[in-house]
């Protein structure tokens, strides 16, 4: 009788240290907080678990809270100009929480019209030679946006003063850089943009189903690439091609060749003095095609090809079938015609 009391306090002793033991047991929570419309990671959030205390996230917007009890626990994030986001979880093991919050527009109104406000701008160049980089995407704090002008620039306006600023470029075929400003008065940012290299294996790819397209065609082709249409200066594409074109063999007159693509698709065609000509296309650049947006020019006979550097983004991101190239000459009656009957080229 005596042995088999002390086994019950023994298995009660037990259960308890056990109970104690998971109780007093500690974890870490570590995660990230971002923006919820840009996916821009917030640095200088806090970050407060209820019983292990606050950190900040840093510039990434990481945290790690250390010594954390198991069971349900509060988290709770705040940010200069986003809604506070307060949530409940249970805790068992080591855990990754993301958090994206929200801009509060009557807080940021708030901050806005008790700070000074300034401009931020900035110009994105090739690390390689200095050329202007367009088209690229510029994230900032609050979630702004902005993209790269053909001249590479970029502005932010109505930035508080002496708060931080974060600013995110990406590019296509470029590393992405992050930097972290506090902005006093007025300031120009000079971002020199490094090429990704795996990205560029991917697009040297591309070009390679490009070029063996071109050699499969029956009749006079030939290419002219991105560094060679660069060379020339800021100019048109026309002017470009015509200064690319002088070096190498002759295949068609650029002016009246009767069938232009761009990415793929048969563009509307222009009358000149009744003739069909692709110059107004090439030779203003604010059609969109100035040599900076483009990545290669195929000239056949008869028929340009014109890729832009978003389509090379997309022949490296989704699966994109490419056609073979066919022409034939516009037959007689049809002279003058504006576009020409598509089964002519494709």
């Amino acid at each position: 009788m005596a042995s088999a009391s002390r086994l019950a306090l023994t298995t009660v002793g037990i259960l308890f240290a056990l109970a104690h033991d998971a109780s007093a047991q500690t974890f870490t929570v570590r995660g990230r907080v971002e923006d919820a419309v840009t996916r821009m990671p917030v640095a200088g959030a806090a970050v407060t678990v209820d019983g292990a205390g606050a950190v900040r996230t840093g510039e990434r917007g990481e945290y790690i809270v250390a010594g954390v009890a198991a069971g349900t626990r509060q988290l709770r994030v705040a940010a200069l100009g986003y809604a506070d986001v307060n949530m409940s979880f249970v805790l068992s093991g080591d855990t990754t929480i993301v958090v994206s919050i929200r801009i509060d527009p009557v807080l940021l109104d708030s901050i806005y019209a008790n700070a000074r406000l300034v401009r931020v701008g900035g110009r994105l160049t090739d690390v390689a030679d200095a050329r202007p980089v367009p088209d690229a995407t510029i994230l900032a704090t609050a979630s702004r946006s902005s993209t790269s002008r053909l001249d590479g620039r970029f502005a932010f306006d109505r930035v508080p003063t002496g708060l931080p600023f974060e600013v995110y470029v990406l590019a296509f075929s470029y590393e992405p850089v992050r930097l972290l400003i506090t902005p006093e008065n007025d300031t120009t940012i000079d971002v020199v943009l490094r090429p990704d290299t795996m990205m560029r294996r991917l697009i040297d790819a591309q070009i390679k189903r490009l070029d063996d397209r071109v050699r499969a065609y029956v009749g006079p082709a030939l290419s002219v690439s991105r560094e060679e249409l660069q060379r020339y200066g800021p100019v048109s594409l026309m002017e470009a091609l015509e200064q690319a074109l002088r070096y190498k063999p002759s295949v068609t007159g650029l002016d009246d060749a009767p069938c232009t693509f761009v990415d793929e698709i048969l563009i509307p065609r222009m009358l000149l003095d009744d003739a069909v000509s692709t110059q107004p296309v090439m030779d203003d650049p604010a059609s969109g095609y100035a040599p900076e947006r483009i990545e290669r020019v195929e000239v056949y006979a008869g028929m340009v090809r014109i890729y832009t550097r978003r389509f090379m983004q997309r022949l490296v991101t989704e699966e994109v079938a490419l056609a073979r190239p066919s022409y034939s000459a516009v037959p007689r009656g049809f002279r003058g015609m504006a576009p020409p009957p598509q089964a002519m080229c494709r």
